[in-house]
């Protein structure tokens, strides 16, 4: 598990309403909803990194702040959950190929079942905090479709030995591969710093 300064405990704390950019808190907003909508937004390949880097500045609620890098990287970690204690995962990649494993697009019909099904919540009438939203995400258990997905994804083809179950794992990663151009969300960021 990552090391993080001041993590938040959900259980014992408010969730976070500000983020902070050069010493100063800014009010962002918290619907998990405009947050599945900032990652939606970096997958789309016909918008320039320096649109999705601009429209991403819509999250602050009153004032954006005066410097634009630490502006967008304070939003990266705020969807990344930066203050809540969360185990390492894969990042969206795969060692191998470095093919997307997770898509708020392409994988948005099983996350809107998986929330029914583990916890009763229809997500298109839900009222919840995009951090309330990742702890119930990640909580899902690894039968979900969803985990599913992501963890077929994951799997190296070239290191499954049993030609068989080689050859089953092509065949499923092939039919919920996620389209994408080279250029990443962690690539735009990168940009900045």
């Amino acid at each position: 598990m990552q090391r993080i300064e001041n993590p938040e405990n959900i259980l014992l704390r408010e969730l976070p309403e500000t983020v902070t950019v050069n010493r100063a808190d800014f009010p962002v907003r918290t619907d998990f909803r405009t947050w599945i909508a900032f990652f939606t937004m970096h997958e789309d390949e016909k918008l320039s990194s320096e649109e999705k880097v601009r429209r991403s500045m819509s999250l602050y609620k009153d004032e954006v702040p005066a410097d634009p890098a630490a502006a967008y990287r304070a939003l990266q970690q705020f969807a990344a959950c930066d203050r809540m204690p969360r185990n390492a995962g894969t990042g969206g990649k795969t060692g191998a190929g470095k093919a997307p494993v997770f898509s708020y697009l392409y994988d948005s019909t099983y996350i809107f079942s998986d929330f029914r099904r583990y916890y009763g919540i229809d997500l298109h009438a839900a009222e919840m905090h995009w951090y309330t939203f990742i702890a119930l995400f990640d909580g899902l258990p690894q039968d979900a479709e969803t985990k599913q997905r992501i963890a077929y994804r994951c799997v190296n083809p070239s290191e499954v030995k049993n030609k068989e179950r080689r050859m089953q794992i092509i065949r499923i990663q092939d039919s919920i591969r996620i389209p994408h151009e080279n250029i990443t969300a962690g690539e735009i960021a990168d940009l900045f710093w």
